[in-house]
């Protein structure tokens, strides 16, 4: 079995949560394995180091724990720095496109948001059409 089919296959559905009829993708199995949790970390730093990046930026709490295994923390991004945003779970794509409308206020260039998994029937990519987008795995 490939890697991102391993990957795939440790993320657990949980129906019905946080409410009636979502489908909520649970990653605590593949963070609670250190070698296929490094195994995501390394092909996602596979895919940013097309880019010539200065700082990477994490979406609330799941994708705190993805940008921070792929990045040094700092305290400012400088004007005109490259950015890649980070996060686990791409739904309707409010949050990701709230997020880099944050860092384009600081000017930040963003060269790529990236996700470990897409909802593909949420279309969410759509809001995201404007940027370099990518998910690892897509439902």
């Amino acid at each position: 079995m490939d890697n991102l089919n391993k990957i795939k296959n440790a993320i657990r559905d949980v129906p019905d949560f946080p409410k009636e009829g979502i489908l909520f993708k649970d990653i605590t199995p593949l963070l609670n394995d250190n070698h296929l949790f490094k195994k995501t970390i390394d092909i996602l730093a596979e895919d940013i180091t097309m880019y010539n990046i200065d700082y990477i930026a994490g979406i609330e709490s799941r994708g705190f724990i993805f940008a921070s295994a792929l990045a040094i923390h700092q305290d400012a991004i400088p004007e005109g720095a490259s950015v890649v945003l980070v996060d686990d779970l791409l739904a309707t794509g409010g949050t990701a496109l709230a997020a880099v409308k944050l860092l384009e206020q600081c000017s930040a260039k963003i060269e790529l948001v990236q996700f470990l998994i897409e909802l593909t029937f949420l279309k969410g990519n759509s809001k995201l059409k404007a940027y370099n987008c990518n998910a690892l795995i897509k439902y």
